[in-house]
């Protein structure tokens, strides 16, 4: 088991130096028996703690550019579909207006009043 908290606890300092570019020194691993859970305790000074934060800041706004660009696809989809309605629309009118010049049509309403 001890094998396997290294390798995990090497696994996060490699991932924890490359977010934000710093040497971790004093890392411990501990571990919930009961959970199963293992934990990675340091202490970070305060440069390090801002880097990590600006790091999970920067991914949000990556995350937010994604969103805000698909937002925009589906907005031009959307203009899209609203001029083929409109042309939709402007075709009933056209079909709407010859039933109604049809001179048996005109008799028929006639009749009905």
């Amino acid at each position: 088991m001890k094998s396997k908290n290294n390798d995990m606890l090497k696994l996060i300092v490699d991932l924890a130096k490359k977010v934000t570019n710093v040497e971790f020194d004093n890392l411990q691993l501990d571990e919930d028996k009961n959970t199963g859970s293992v934990f990675v305790r340091f202490e970070l000074e305060q440069n390090m703690s801002e880097k990590i934060t600006l790091a999970l800041v920067y991914k949000e706004l990556k995350e937010m550019r994604t969103d805000i660009s698909e937002l925009k696809t589906d907005v031009s989809h959307l203009k899209t579909d609203m001029v083929e309605v409109k042309a939709d629309i402007a075709e009933l009118k056209t079909d709407v207006a010859a039933i109604k010049a049809c001179p048996t049509i005109q008799k028929e309403l006639l009749l009905t009043k």
